[in-house]
């Protein structure tokens, strides 16, 4: 039921970047948007895929939508991450590429695999490790971003609520990829039963702290905003 509300809440807020995508013709909110609704499809399906109690027929095909659509939100935060944070760079081209091959590289894994039959049992560390990938480089893009946005605001020469926002960004975007660390490690550590274990537990509290991180950053309350500021002030006092 959680990850079913958390699901939905994801998928509105994508429509809603992505109309404002076409509205203002920006590519970094196309980019979130088709990461936020790829996410939120591909997560009620995908791993509803592993239920043991499906019929194995539909769990196929529930996994045909959910890995390609996961697949396509880690393609997303790569090309949001280059979009909003090392644009032009000829580095951070080459890290998207290599996301790309590796995305492509754990869908197929999972999806037909050196036997071509999808695996059904639980999720592959190969699909895993291109999910983790794309939310480390995303974190660490946002986190020091904020270091570098919080010494231009000691300097008064940034604004307070832009700068929490990166902040806020690195959190709910790194939470999102404790998931895929969470359970590769119980998949190496306790096999499939405990991964599927972290499956059932490990949404649920993850995505009720992502959805209030997301909360603030892109529907703060006036609160939150005055706090902000507030503190900001206090600080350069």
């Amino acid at each position: 039921m959680t990850q079913s509300i958390v699901g939905a809440i994801v998928a509105l807020l994508g429509f809603r970047m992505l109309w404002a995508a076409v509205r203002r013709r920006t590519l970094a909110e196309a980019w979130i948007g088709l990461f936020f609704a790829a996410s939120a499809l591909g997560s009620e399906t995908g791993l509803r895929a592993f239920d043991p109690t499906l019929d194995p027929e539909l769990a196929v095909r529930l996994l045909f939508i959910g890995i390609p659509a996961l697949t396509v939100s880690s393609l997303s935060a790569y090309a949001f991450t280059y979009t909003v944070f090392r644009r032009g760079e000829r580095w951070a081209r080459g890290v998207v590429l290599a996301g790309v091959l590796l995305s492509a590289w754990g869908a197929w894994h999972q999806l037909h695999g050196p036997n071509g039959v999808a695996d059904i049992s639980h999720l592959q560390v190969e699909f895993l490790l291109g999910r983790f990938a794309c939310f480390a480089w995303g974190t660490y893009e946002a986190l020091r971003a904020y270091g570098m946005a919080r010494r231009r605001r000691a300097l008064g020469l940034a604004d307070p609520v832009v700068v929490n926002r990166f902040l806020l960004f690195g959190i709910w975007f790194g939470l999102m990829g404790v998931m895929p660390l969470t359970l590769a490690w119980a998949r190496f550590t306790a096999g499939t039963a405990g991964q599927m274990a972290a499956a059932g537990i490990g949404p649920k509290i993850i995505g009720m702290v992502m959805i209030v991180a997301l909360v603030l950053t892109f529907f703060p309350p006036r609160k939150y905003v005055s706090w902000v500021l507030a503190s900001a002030n206090e600080a350069r006092s």
